[in-house]
């Protein structure tokens, strides 16, 4: 027997599920002219050839493998800055709600890619202590 907080819920998960194919078919949409209506295979061709560009440029600095692990975390979320740049070009087309969904989808995956392709290529962290944490971040207190 499910409860009905167990049924808002997954209600909203459901809402908030189809709010992100929306808002991922709208932002193929924007960028389909950017992009000439490439095929996911074409589309998955050229990451590759982003990420081997990375390591090519990255190799001799950093090392085959570092080179090869930031290309993987700079090229990992591929999705959810076509998103950005989307949302950049046409804000309008897109409906709170997708907003809201693509925004949480940057938000979950984002930050930890860049951080450990920051980490590998041994760039500085930012610092994570209690006074940034509630979004204060000034120095003078």
């Amino acid at each position: 027997m499910t409860t009905k907080p167990h049924d808002r819920l997954h209600a909203k998960l459901d809402r908030l599920e189809a709010a992100r194919r929306s808002a991922r078919a709208k932002t193929s949409q924007v960028l389909s002219q950017a992009i000439s209506n490439l095929s996911e295979r074409a589309l998955s061709q050229r990451q590759r050839a982003a990420q081997k560009a990375i390591q090519e440029a990255l190799g001799k600095t950093h090392g085959v493998r570092d080179a090869r692990e930031i290309a993987f975390h700079l090229s990992e979320w591929f999705e959810e800055a076509a998103f950005l740049v989307a949302l950049q070009l046409d804000p309008a087309r897109f409906s709170k709600a997708e907003i809201k969904a693509g925004v949480s989808d940057v938000l979950a995956c984002v930050l930890d890619h860049v951080w450990e392709a920051v980490r590998v290529a041994g760039g500085p962290l930012p610092c994570l202590d209690d006074e940034t944490l509630d979004g204060n971040d000034n120095e003078d207190r």
